[in-house]
């Protein structure tokens, strides 16, 4: 009876979570964000991390950016980026696909533009949005980003980036978005 019920809230909370969504859309309506468990054995949020990236980024309009290595530094919430996803290649695999990006040499930088900065204790800020600086083709990056099944890839001005942050680059800026 007890694992029954157990596996009822874990549907109940996959459901929700497909439904509402999490962070804020593409047009920018709050939507909740159901809280992720650890898998057993898996490390929790860094809170001190967290703490310091919070304190860095708050002071910055929105939507904040950060730099993408900052942005998994103590990170291991699966709703802080991909949360949408019906199954989650995890944030090992986020993580390695995004920062490689950054050791080509037609990569500038790569940057997580948040969402929600503050989505409740324990919890990573929220992206939905990475912005890749350079170069690189947006067939390229497509093909690279795959397994991180993005819903679309367009411009950092498509998708809300500060002009400011976009002004600050003569190579294109790239915008990869998850539902």
């Amino acid at each position: 009876m007890m694992r029954a019920c157990m596996l009822h809230v874990a549907l109940t909370v996959v459901i929700i979570s497909l439904v509402a969504g999490c962070g804020k859309s593409r047009k920018g309506t709050e939507v909740s964000v159901p809280p992720t468990q650890p898998r057993a054995g898996e490390p929790t949020v860094d809170n001190a991390k967290n703490k310091a990236l919070l304190e860095s980024v708050s002071s910055q309009p929105v939507p904040q950016v950060v730099p993408i290595d900052r942005f998994f530094d103590g990170n291991n919430d699966l709703g802080s980026i991909g949360c949408n996803l019906t199954e989650h290649p995890g944030i090992e695999r986020f993580r390695d696909i995004l920062t490689g990006l950054l050791r080509r040499k037609d990569v500038e930088a790569v940057f997580a533009q948040i969402s929600e900065l503050d989505p409740g204790e324990g919890r990573w800020p929220f992206a939905d949005t990475v912005l890749v600086v350079g170069t690189i083709s947006a067939a390229e990056l497509r093909t690279i980003i795959m397994p991180l099944q993005p819903d679309e890839i367009g411009t950092g001005e498509e998708y809300g980036s500060p002009s400011s942050f976009i002004a600050k680059y003569k190579s294109p800026v790239h915008a990869i978005w998850w539902d």
